[in-house]
């Protein structure tokens, strides 16, 4: 299929469909194909991650442990990792991986009890590994988060990385599980919770074994395949038969709103505050008034300064309160500091008492303050803010 390929071994390989190349990525350092059988890819939403299992020793450095091995490569750096590792980063066995959608978080099985710390129940579990943060979740755990005395196997997992299907026969996952057989659950990596997903929609157990799922993109849909004859009624083929349970409607940051109604699916706003109505709540928008400043930097981030009444450009409408803080700020002697701050306080007591008229003379003799000093007192761009802003308060009276 490509050049080169000597190893006589099973390889992993990906096909662009659209160039009509087909590309080798079980491969390790420098293009070294692997020396050992790969299989069981999956690729992340873009194509540039592949996992796969494979016993090849020679793929990273270090791996002795001669066993089946999770790996991911990245395509665009050509760069093979293996994520399942140890608490020490050495691989240490897995199997049957799923990935994430940005290849961040995958997914996979396997019978080693030193990848996370306090792994002691000499089963299969089923992992998560963080290629980002380099860390490793085991989810075969109840909700409580004690370990399964079972087996737990076939990971599929979320787009997003929060929620992953796999089947154990352990029957301390939830509770109330006494039909001694494999069952689907799902962990909710987020909220802590593990589900039994393979029951009848009355919540009764299945009275066969149920296993291999898959999940949809959102976490929702859960597909898996079961012998159980009482999950729906009128199932009398006894035969295994394909099934779909459905989560609900998602809720990820739990606020009441469904995530695709909700305009911040990952912060919770229940009122769904908009101010700006862009769509994007209040919650989550990084300009929440959509004045081009910010939010973090942005002294009145829901409330738009009038248009082109910003002197200071700190995302507020020009106010006499915040002229007055700009020029207790300067660092110019008390003396000049007082006159034009006389002004201010005229200017503001005067509107108050409802003479707009009066006000601005008071900013017009602010202005005409600040221009006596400019070039001495004052710098240029001093007074440049200064009566910018002040002019601003005149047009706004």
């Amino acid at each position: 299929m490509v050049p080169d390929d000597n190893n006589g071994y099973t390889d992993v390989f990906v096909n662009d469909a659209l160039t009509g190349v087909t590309a080798r990525v079980s491969l390790g350092p420098g293009g070294l194909e692997a020396d050992r059988y790969s299989f069981a890819p999956v690729i992340s939403a873009d194509g540039r991650f592949v996992a796969f299992d494979s016993l090849a020793s020679n793929l990273v450095t270090g791996d002795a442990d001669e066993y089946f091995d999770v790996f991911v490569h990245d395509r665009q750096l050509g760069e093979t990792e293996a994520v399942s590792v140890n608490t020490n980063g050495s691989p240490a066995g897995g199997g049957f991986p799923d990935i994430d959608a940005t290849g961040r978080f995958v997914g996979f099985d396997s019978g080693a009890n030193d990848l996370v710390v306090g792994d002691n129940n000499g089963t299969w579990d089923v992992f998560v590994r963080d290629r980002t943060l380099n860390s490793t979740e085991r989810v075969s755990v109840a909700s409580s988060g004690s370990e399964s005395s079972g087996n737990s196997n076939h990971p599929a997992i979320s787009d997003d990385g929060r929620f992953l299907a796999f089947d154990s026969d352990g029957s301390d996952l939830v509770t109330n599980d006494a039909n001694g057989s494999v069952d689907v659950f799902v962990r909710d990596r987020e909220g802590g919770l593990t589900t039994r997903v393979s029951v009848a929609n009355s919540g009764e157990e299945g009275n066969g074994s149920s296993g291999g799922p898959v999940i949809s993109v959102d976490g929702r849909f859960i597909a898996f395949s079961s012998g159980a004859s009482n999950l729906i009624s009128d199932d009398t083929n006894e035969a295994f038969d394909v099934f779909v349970h459905d989560q609900g409607a998602m809720d990820r940051d739990a606020d009441g709103i469904p995530d695709a109604d909700d305009n911040c699916p990952d912060n919770p706003n229940p009122a769904q505050e908009d101010h700006d109505s862009d769509g994007l709540g209040d919650a989550c928008d990084p300009d929440g008034d959509d004045d081009g400043v910010p939010d973090a930097n942005d002294a009145c981030p829901l409330a738009s300064p009038a248009s082109g009444l910003d002197a200071d450009l700190n995302g507020c409408t020009d106010t006499i309160a915040g002229l007055k803080t700009i020029v207790s700020g300067l660092q110019i002697r008390p003396s000049i500091q007082h006159a034009p701050m006389a002004k201010l306080n005229d200017a503001e007591r005067t509107l108050q008492a409802g003479k707009p008229k009066v006000a601005e003379n008071k900013l017009k003799e602010f202005i005409a303050q600040v221009n006596a000093q400019r070039g001495k007192a004052l710098s240029n761009a001093q007074a440049d803010l200064l009566s910018t802003y002040a002019s601003n308060l005149i047009l706004l009276i």
